[in-house]
């Protein structure tokens, strides 16, 4: 198909009767992907600055403007709050006000999970028993934060993180900085407890890499107790502490969505059906655990930027 019979069907499907600048600029390949017929995936690969942004926002105008349902929608998602109002100003522009509303969402990968996974299913995955009546999360925590009330013993596994006496004097060569439960995340594709060390640490290192430090060896012969076993158990109770009270990180967050899609089926089709074709802008960005949630929920019409 031809540049100008590819440009005259989107003209045509957006009722546009002047020249359009942004339609003008169009390659053949970002037209193909506007009028690719949505029942189908697809994906379309640039650089960045290439106006894929701009690109996911015609598209989802394209698909908006004449759409007949007013129970299942188009879920549209970006990274950033930035590229989710460009998407939206472009649909607005070119399908009307109303094609950005109810039953469609555009915004962030993040907050469509927060809406419509986490905030419903949160208190019965983690046993959060909710405040004055209100069962959705109570803080999401900065991984840095040292706010005093995560130096309740209950949000600390029984392990620390050893680091060289700062007193030589002292016949304790070593002592052990509290690891708080903002400060680690289960990763499911390492199998492993992943660790900031100290809130100033720069970064993330495995529970087994930390273990087999010279330090933390030499600092748990103080506690013979203290096995890989109980250890492991200890962070798995510190995190289960945490969010029971309604607490969580940016990273927990991911996990907990992942364990509310796959233990429940039901959810997973009503999810699906409510929602069944998915636009991402800027896929590059997705996160392992997010490309899991995406493979669980089983979009079959999926399309990608």
């Amino acid at each position: 198909m031809t540049n100008d019979k590819l440009r005259d069907i989107i003209y045509k499907k957006l009722q546009i009767t002047e020249l359009d600048e942004n339609i003008e600029r169009l390659t053949q390949e970002q037209m193909k992907f506007i009028v690719h017929d949505i029942n189908l995936s697809c994906f379309i690969e640039a650089c960045p600055g290439s106006g894929k942004t701009e690109v996911v926002g015609i598209k989802s105008a394209y698909e908006l403007i004449d759409w007949g349902n007013n129970f299942v929608g188009l879920a549209i998602v970006s990274f950033s709050k930035n590229a989710s109002k460009e998407i939206e100003n472009r649909v607005k522009k070119y399908a009307g006000t109303n094609a950005a509303s109810h039953p469609h969402f555009i915004g962030t990968f993040d907050s469509f999970l927060y809406k419509y996974v986490l905030c419903p299913f949160f208190h019965g995955i983690v046993g959060f028993k909710g405040k004055n009546g209100d069962c959705s999360p109570r803080a999401i925590i900065d991984e840095k934060s040292d706010a005093d009330f995560l130096e309740n013993t209950k949000y600390k596994p029984k392990t620390r993180y050893a680091v060289q006496n700062p007193n030589r004097s002292s016949s304790i060569p070593y002592i052990g900085i509290p690891i708080t439960a903002n400060r680690f995340y289960y990763d499911i594709i390492k199998n492993d407890f992943i660790v900031l060390p100290t809130k100033d640490a720069k970064n993330f290192i495995t529970l087994q890499d930390i273990l087999k430090r010279p330090e933390q060896i030499a600092y748990h012969q103080q506690f013979s107790w203290l096995t890989y076993r109980t250890i492991r158990k200890s962070f798995v109770n510190a995190k289960k502490a945490f969010w029971e009270d309604g607490f969580l990180t940016f990273r927990d967050f991911e996990l907990i969505v992942y364990l509310i899609i796959k233990k429940n089926i039901e959810l997973r089709k009503t999810f699906t059906q409510r929602f069944p074709y998915l636009i991402i802008d800027e896929c590059q960005d997705l996160s392992p655990i997010q490309l899991v949630i995406i493979d669980l929920l089983g979009y079959a019409h999926a399309t990608y930027s």
